[in-house]
């Protein structure tokens, strides 16, 4: 890849390159890049039921009123595209990530956003993606 096929993400690291067409942010490149351990992935049952967790979680959270609908229905839109195989090319998917891409949220408010979401998703700590 050239460097224009690179897109500049932060995280508590500071700023990585990682490839435009990655729907994963700087934490996930740094491990792939950091631990290369195996070539195993997360299988397709696996996936499906993280982003149906993930899915369930924004609807609960929005019926709560604990997320705006906007955000929610994108939320619930990206996780329904992860759960039906659309990116199983993206070893790890991060589902706020697509979300915001799907609300056309501007780079510079999307760590904002991601951390309004960590918790009412189980973003981080929980869930893989």
């Amino acid at each position: 890849m050239s460097t224009n096929e690179y897109r500049t993400e932060k995280d508590s690291m500071g700023e990585f390159q990682v490839p435009s067409n990655a729907y994963y942010g700087a934490n996930t490149m740094r491990a792939v890049l950091n631990f290369p351990i195996s070539d195993l992935r997360f299988s397709r049952s696996f996936i499906n039921a993280i982003a149906t967790i993930k899915k369930t979680a924004a609807q609960v959270n929005m019926e709560l009123g604990l997320l705006d609908s906007d955000l929610g229905n994108a939320i619930t839109q990206a996780a329904q595209e992860v759960a039906e195989g659309k990116f199983d090319n993206q070893f790890v998917v991060d589902i706020g990530n697509q979300a915001i891409k799907i609300l056309k949220i501007p780079v510079d408010d999307k760590e904002k956003r991601k951390k309004e979401l960590q918790n009412l998703l189980q973003e981080k700590f929980d869930m893989p993606f």
